[in-house]
């Protein structure tokens, strides 16, 4: 039987010096959007998990971006949606951030940003 695991990409918790995982937790609405910190030197990836209640419009629309890039805000009309309740995996480089905005403008969503290695 083959080795499914060779196409798909697996990642580790990046860890803080206290052995505790660096996950960031925001809350996400339509009015202004929001945005994590800067990413660490190891990160390679981040899992995001956006908690909420379901609906037709319940999505969260999200964007990398390096500090000092003149458009850092996501907007619901050109980046990448990730539904409510679903986990998503994204690969990304040490030193960015993610800019999260929702498309719902009558609820606020919880997201779980988990920074992952290789």
């Amino acid at each position: 039987m083959a080795n499914f695991s060779g196409g798909h990409d697996a990642y580790r918790l990046v860890t803080g010096s206290d052995g505790t995982g660096l996950t960031q937790q925001l809350t996400v609405t339509s009015a202004t959007g929001t945005s994590t910190t800067v990413f660490g030197t190891q990160t390679r990836a981040v899992q995001v998990v956006i908690g909420g209640t379901v609906s037709s419009n319940s999505y969260v629309f999200c964007k990398f971006y390096s500090t000092g890039q003149p458009t850092s805000q996501a907007t619901s009309t050109t980046d990448a949606p990730v539904p409510v309740n679903w986990v998503q995996v994204f690969k990304c480089n040490p030193g960015e951030r993610m800019s999260l905005i929702a498309n719902d403008a009558t609820t606020s969503y919880r997201a779980y940003i988990s920074e992952l290695t290789d």
